[in-house]
């Protein structure tokens, strides 16, 4: 059973994966933001530089936190 669950996680954090791409990509063409794709909480998620700056005026991020997601950032669309 081992083996199994570590290649249905596999294959669920793949998907993950494409799914936030796809979502970068499009609100990139629509926003013309650069948007990042980061690992969060065993999940990919797509972030614009505008939702983290809402976030570090909210208090959940700090500078360091935001300058790590841009050098961390897995994929980024509108280099």
């Amino acid at each position: 059973m081992n083996i199994f669950q570590k290649v249905l996680n596999n294959y669920l954090l793949n998907l993950s994966y494409k799914k936030a791409v796809k979502e970068a990509d499009k609100e990139h063409a629509q926003t013309g933001r650069k948007t990042f794709v980061i690992l969060y909480d065993r999940d990919f998620m797509a972030i614009t530089k505008k939702r983290m700056k809402k976030l570090r005026a909210a208090g959940l991020l700090g500078n360091d936190a935001l300058k790590g997601i841009e050098k961390r950032a897995i994929y980024t669309a509108g280099k």
